[in-house]
């Protein structure tokens, strides 16, 4: 079954938060070494007013992913510096900024069923649509599978970063794709 697209608004706000949380809970739970910290993580990223304001910023894109019914979204956030290290293997090192894929997020039972390319393909089009040059994202160090994925589709690691919250402190890759316009 195809997946459609839609832009999202106010309305969404509550779906976005009961996805967020779910879905981050059941796939990124384990590399949490305190549990109270991934709880308020989870409270903060996605109470319904954090989400409320973000869909109101003139930088920033929700989209909802559904089959039928709401199951996944998508954030862009527009116009962020792309973080490049010392030693950064960027293809594109003329480019200073671009469009940050901050999140692309499913329901846990609608992973592993191939839809991956088709959101990401979606993405794509609708970035180049837009006449951006390129698109970034962070993807976890441990996180092989999603690393072969993008690696598949096309985007290269271009720079390490690290990501802390509290305690906890995630080695990350910047990974990005220059679009044809």
């Amino acid at each position: 079954m195809t997946l459609s697209f839609h832009r999202a608004t106010a309305e969404d706000a509550d779906k976005i938060a009961e996805i967020g949380s779910i879905s981050y809970f059941h796939h990124f739970q384990d590399i949490w070494h305190y549990r109270d910290e991934l709880q308020d993580y989870i409270e903060q990223e996605y109470h319904r007013d954090n989400i409320l304001q973000s869909l109101t910023d003139v930088n920033t894109q929700w989209w909802m992913i559904r089959q039928q019914q709401a199951i996944g979204f998508i954030k862009l956030n527009f116009d962020q510096i792309i973080p490049l290290d010392n030693q950064s293997k960027s293809p594109v090192q003329a480019l200073s900024r671009g469009v940050c894929v901050n999140k692309i997020y499913l329901l846990p039972q609608f992973t592993g069923q191939g839809l991956g390319q088709e959101i990401f393909q979606f993405v794509e089009n609708l970035l180049q649509q837009q006449n951006h040059k390129c698109f970034w994202l962070e993807v976890l160090q441990d996180n092989h599978a999603a690393k072969k994925y993008y690696l598949k589709n096309g985007m290269q690691v271009i720079s390490n970063g690290t990501y802390q919250y509290t305690r906890q402190l995630h080695q990350l890759y910047i990974m990005i794709k220059t679009l044809n316009l």
